[in-house]
């Protein structure tokens, strides 16, 4: 299939609405449907609480509640220093990382599945938060279109908007419920069953996103993506087994899911701050310092030779038997590295995993996703696998300044392009590799935290 559109064919305008709720970070796409020309992906760059010129289309999925259960803050307005007083004042509590409060009921009953931390406030489900997060990304959107398009155009589309909700692989048709009662919470359509909610999986969107960017594959050979985000990390594997270049792409996998996203990394690294300052007078400033790396210092590790620097405080701030010199702690590249292990480990495996239970061969690995930005990551990966082993592992220039977002609106355009999936169902198949990535972290790669 050619990246190519046809002109809108329609008689009247219509706009889509992607939004992709991460884990960690969120993001909304959007399109105007304009009988008679070709329908254009853009993204919404400007929230509240970001710079006037930073022009970046995430923000991190946070919302505060205040005592009585109302929103003062979500997104990158929730992160503003300026608040930190009113947050501890008023006693706000915020939540994050709530998305992975919905998963299949199967893991949920799960013995061994590694205890999240609970949502925060009582009588808020995670629908609930997701609903409340939904509504602000919608009023952000419309703001948006709104000063971009104009109000007039807006009125004559807000009535008949189609939303496109991305999940990750292996959510089924409960999840699926889930979010389209989130969907009604929020405002964006009247009932569950409204057929202006489309759900695409993190897999196909990605996939959207690559053939939007004009990736072409050869009959015969698969393409593995891995798209690695803040909570988890989803792999899906396509191909074409026609000879035909305009051959929709199939599934010749059944896709995984993985609770090995880079948040974990920060994780296991607070993990390490807590044991090695604990009893010491830095031991107040582990989160500060775990906030450090997860900005900055997370994504330019390279090298287990030299120690990673965290910056937490001023130049008065010394001690040499813990590393810390005018408030800077220094970490052994050797300690960093075991922070990714787990996640670059998973995915290995998983690659192997998808080669050889693909139906046709795959020699190409996409590696997109917030996570994808680690060099660490990025070489690990790649020095994993033997030269002789005929694939190449690449990321893709054309995701840097692309979202999730933006596969969906491509998916919601281009949804034809998809084939059958194997005989076998994939969603349940995903819930079982799903299982198993949580197993994993419940056997001990994640570590309460110490009081």
């Amino acid at each position: 299939m050619s990246s190519a559109r046809s002109p809108y064919r329609g008689s009247v305008r219509g706009l889509v609405l992607a939004f992709d709720i991460g884990t960690t970070y969120s993001g909304v796409s959007y399109s105007i449907l304009d009988p008679g020309q070709i329908p254009e992906i853009r993204a919404v760059t400007r929230f509240p609480g970001q710079a006037e010129t930073t022009g970046y289309s995430k923000i991190p999925t946070i919302i505060y509640y205040d005592q009585y259960g109302k929103v003062p803050a979500v997104g990158a307005e929730a992160t503003q220093e300026s608040l930190e007083s009113q947050i501890k004042n008023e006693r706000w509590v915020k939540a994050e990382w709530f998305k992975l409060h919905v998963r299949p009921t199967v893991i949920s009953k799960s013995t061994f599945l590694y205890e999240l931390p609970p949502l925060p406030v009582k009588g808020k489900s995670v629908i609930n938060i997701l609903a409340d997060f939904l509504r602000y990304l919608f009023r952000c959107t419309k703001d948006y279109v709104v000063r971009i398009h104009g109000v007039k155009f807006w009125s004559s589309v807000e009535s008949s908007i189609k939303f496109v909700l991305t999940h990750p692989n292996g959510w089924g048709e409960e999840e699926h419920q889930q979010m389209r009662k989130a969907a009604v919470l929020a405002g964006l359509v009247p009932e569950i069953k409204d057929s202006r909610v489309h759900l695409v999986s993190e897999g196909e969107a990605n996939l959207h996103l690559c053939i939007e960017s004009g990736f072409t594959l050869k009959s015969g050979s698969g393409v593995l993506i891995v798209d690695a985000g803040g909570g988890t990390i989803d792999i899906s594997a396509y191909g074409r087994t026609s000879l035909s270049k305009d051959s929709p792409f199939k599934e010749i996998s059944l896709p995984e899911c993985h609770l090995h996203g880079s948040a974990f990394v920060t994780s296991r690294a607070r993990t390490f701050l807590e044991d090695r300052l604990l009893g010491s007078k830095f031991f107040e400033k582990v989160e500060t310092m775990t906030q450090n790396f997860d900005k900055t210092s997370k994504l330019t590790f390279t090298t287990i030779e030299d120690p990673l620097f965290i910056h937490f405080s001023g130049h008065r701030d010394n001690d040499l038997k813990l590393d810390i010199r005018k408030g800077i702690l220094a970490i052994p590249g050797a300690n960093v590295a075991t922070f990714f292990k787990p996640s670059i480990l998973c995915i290995a495996n998983a690659i192997q995993r998808q080669r050889a239970n693909a139906q046709i061969p795959i020699s190409s690995v996409f590696l997109v996703g917030g996570f994808s930005a680690s060099e660490w990551l990025f070489t690990q990966l790649k020095a994993s696998f033997d030269p002789a082993s005929n694939l190449t592992i690449s990321r893709p220039n054309s995701h840097r300044n692309k979202t999730v977002a933006d596969g969906a609106v491509s998916y919601y355009l281009d949804r034809n392009v998809f084939g059958s999936r194997p005989v076998e169902d994939g969603s349940i198949i995903g819930v079982i590799f799903f299982m198993l990535g949580i197993f994993t972290l419940a056997i001990g790669i994640m570590q309460p935290k110490k009081e």
